[in-house]
Order: C-alpha cells, then structure tokens, then sequence
C-alpha cells in the first residue's frame, strides 16, 4: 500500500493528509487552493479569530492568554490592602512576582506555540494572588474598631485573580504539540 501524500497544516503545523479540507488537529479550514482561512469559515469551524491590522488573526486562546496578562498585570500595581487612610500597592510586596509572571505569560502567548511557560507563568499568577487572597485577609481580620473589621483586601488582588483564571482558559484551549496515537486504527 502506497503512504498517502500529506501536507502540514499553516495554523498548528501537523502533518495531514493531502485532500483534507480541514486540519483534524486544530479545525483550520483550507479554502480552495490558497490555503487561507476567511473569518466565516473560522468561525463555523468554532475557532474564534480576531482580526489584527496587518491582516492575520490571533485565536482565542491567544487572546485570553493576552487579555489574562495584562489583567494579571494592572492588578500587580494596584493597592493589594486598603484602609479607610491608605493602601498598600501589589507591588510593595508579591505584586513584583504577579508582574514578572504576566510579562512572561505575555511573551509566550505571542512568541510561542507551546503552553507550558504560560501555564506555569499563569499557575504563579493565580497561586501568588489565593495566597497572598488569604493571607491578607486573615491578617486584616485581626484589625477591628468597634467590632467592625476596617482594612480590606484591595481591589488589585481581586483582577490578579480574575486574570490568571482568564489566562488559564487561553492556555487549556491552546493546542497541545504533536498527538501520540497509542492505536493505528488506519486513518
């Protein structure tokens, strides 16, 4: 039996068959002989696409994974603790770790293919932001006047959250490298 002809698929770069018109790793559908995706087709296929100026498109995951990082990274410089007088900033603190892991969750949103640095630039995001979560309320709930607890966790806290669980559903989307098939079932 003569092995069939392939062609790599231009969105996650798998080896497919030559006559397929969709990639059967990642949905990309080829159109005509062009081999370019309209925004309809990408759609119908369920893989949003955002169109960018210079004309190609980010997916989804991308754009959560991007949309994450900069959440992850304003909620590092906003106030972590507030008080009716003063708060104090993410970056005074944790806040420094939360801004490094979403300048790295950014880069490799956009400069890689793979999803294990922004996996695990996203799980020390939202690791730092529960812990530092609990640990400051825990803290502040010692400080009282009259019964009445004063200091609160701070708003930046809260994005730093919001964030990193944004930025894991880009980075869970995300396809994975090449699929190991444990059963040749012939296809």
């Amino acid at each position: 039996m003569m092995p069939d002809a392939t062609k790599t698929c231009p969105e996650c770069a798998e080896e497919i068959k030559a006559a397929a018109l969709v990639c059967r790793f990642c949905g990309y559908r080829f159109n005509g002989a062009t081999a370019e995706p309209s925004a309809p087709e990408h759609a119908a296929a369920g893989v949003a696409a955002v169109p960018t100026p210079a004309g190609t498109q980010i997916g989804l995951d991308t754009a959560a994974m991007l949309g994450g990082a900069v959440l992850v990274a304003i909620g590092s410089i906003g106030p972590w603790a507030t008080s009716p007088l003063t708060s104090a900033s993410g970056t005074s603190g944790d806040g420094v770790i939360t801004l490094i892991a979403a300048l790295i969750l950014g880069a490799a949103a956009v400069l890689t293919k793979g999803r294990t640095i922004a996996g695990l630039a996203t799980l020390v995001a939202g690791g730092v932001g529960i812990y530092d979560f609990i640990h400051i309320e825990n803290k502040l709930k010692t400080v009282t006047f009259a019964g009445v607890q004063i200091d609160h966790v701070g708003w930046g806290v809260y994005v730093v959250i919001v964030g990193a669980v944004i930025a894991l559903g880009g980075v869970l989307r995300r396809q994975r490298g090449p699929r190991l098939t444990l059963i040749d079932d012939g296809d």
